[in-house]
C-alpha cells in the first residue's frame, strides 16, 4: 500500500531537537518501506494522506487550527503533553479526542491517555535507536576525569543549571568530575546563564549544538549520560547514551524510570544528596560502570529497536489510510 505521510514538529524545533531526530528516524524507516515521507513544520501546508504529530499541544492542536480532518491524524504525546495533562481544558480534549490515533512513549503514559480519553484509540510504541549506529567506543583512560554528559539540554525543563549545580556537589565530595552540556540552545536566557557558569567552572564544557551524524563520539567520550529533566516523555539522549554502553544517571520521573533501573542499568535519584551517594561509587568503580553499561545496551537493544518502532507505526499508518 503506497501511502504519503507528513511527520510534523512544532515550528521552533531545531533539526538536532529530540521530536525532529524522532520524526526524521521514522521518515528514514518509512521511505525504506516504499511510502512519501517529510519532516515538516506545523506552518507549512500538510496535504499528506496522513499526518502524524509530534506533540499534542503544540502542534496538533495548531494543525486542527488550520482546519486538518482529524480522522487522517496520528498524534505522539511528548512528556510535556503528558505533565500538562491535567490542566488540559474539557474542550481541548475533546478537540484531541476526534483524532484517528494516538500514541504514547511508555506504558505509563498510554494508560494516562486512556484514562483521558476512554474512547480514544492509543498504542504503546516505544522509540527506537540505532545500536549499530550508537555503540561502545574504545576504553578511556584510567587516569582521565570522570565525565558526564547531557545532551539535549537546550530548554529550561531539562534543568541543565541543575546538572551543574549537582556535578559541583559531587566534586565538593571529592569526585574530580567534568561535565559537558550539549545544546541546541532553546531558549536564549538559559543558555546565558549557563555560558555564566562556564566562565567560572573550568570542569563545565559547553557546546551550542551538536550534528546529529557527530553524537556517536561525544557517547563515546563519556563514562556516564545524564538525564536530569523536570518532565519527559522517552529521551532520544539517553537511548543513544545507553546503546552506546553507558550507564544512565536520571531523575526519578515517569519517563527516565521506564528507561533506566536503579542498580541494573543506572542510577535513579531525586535529590543532590541520592545524585551524590550514587554517583561517586560508580566514578570511583570502573569496572561497575561496564556492568551497569553493558547491562543498559542490553536493554534498548532488546526493548527499543528500529525495527519494531516502524512496524508498530506503519500499522497505524494503514488503519489511518484506510
Amino acid at each position: 500500500m503506497s501511502m504519503n505521510i507528513e511527520l510534523v514538529v512544532r515550528d521552533d524545533t531545531p533539526a538536532a531537537g529530540g521530536n525532529w531526530q524522532s520524526a526524521a528516524r521514522l521518515a528514514h524507516a518509512l521511505r525504506n518501506r516504499g511510502a512519501a515521507a517529510e519532516v515538516r513544520r506545523v506552518s507549512e501546508p500538510h496535504r499528506a494522506s496522513v499526518v502524524h504529530a509530534f506533540h499534542a499541544l503544540a502542534s496538533a492542536l495548531p494543525l486542527l487550527d488550520q482546519g486538518l480532518d482529524p480522522r487522517r491524524m496520528v498524534v505522539t504525546w511528548t512528556g510535556t503533553d503528558l505533565s500538562a495533562l491535567g490542566r488540559v481544558s474539557a474542550e481541548a480534549l475533546a478537540r484531541l479526542g476526534g483524532v484517528a490515533h494516538h500514541t504514547a512513549l511508555t506504558g505509563a503514559a498510554a494508560g494516562a491517555l486512556h484514562a483521558a480519553g476512554p474512547a480514544w484509540r492509543v498504542s504503546h510504541i516505544p522509540p527506537g535507536v540505532d545500536a549499530r549506529r550508537f555503540r561502545p567506543g574504545p576504553a578511556r583512560s584510567a587516569g582521565a576525569p570522570p565525565q558526564l554528559l547531557l545532551a539535549g539540554a537546550g530548554r529550561p525543563v531539562k534543568r541543565p543549571a541543575w546538572a551543574v549545580a549537582l556535578v559541583g556537589a559531587l566534586r565538593d565530595a571529592g569526585v574530580g568530575a567534568e561535565l559537558t552540556v550539549l545544546g541546541p540552545p532553546r531558549d536564549a536566557a538559559l543558555w546565558a546563564e549557563l555560558g555564566a557558569l562556564a566562565r567560572t567552572r573550568p570542569w563545565l564544557a559547553l557546546v551550542d549544538e551538536v550534528p546529529p551524524e557527530d553524537m556517536p563520539r561525544w557517547y563515546q567520550g563519556a563514562d556516564v549520560v545524564l538525564n536530569v529533566s523536570e518532565a519527559e516523555g522517552l529521551s532520544n539522549a539517553l537511548l543513544e547514551g545507553m546503546a552506546s554502553g553507558l550507564p544512565a544517571v536520571v531523575t526519578d520521573i515517569p519517563g527516565n524510570r521506564a528507561l533506566v533501573s536503579h542498580g541494573t542499568t543506572g542510577v535513579v535519584f531525586s535529590d543532590a544528596a541520592e545524585f551524590v551517594g550514587g554517583v561517586e561509587p560508580l566514578l570511583r568503580d570502573p569496572a561497575e560502570r561496564r556492568r551497569l553499561g553493558r547491562a543498559a545496551r542490553a536493554f534498548v537493544e532488546a526493548h527499543h529497536s528500529l525495527q519494531q518502532e516502524a512496524d508498530a507505526f506503519w500499522a497505524v499508518y494503514q488503519r489511518v489510510a484506510g
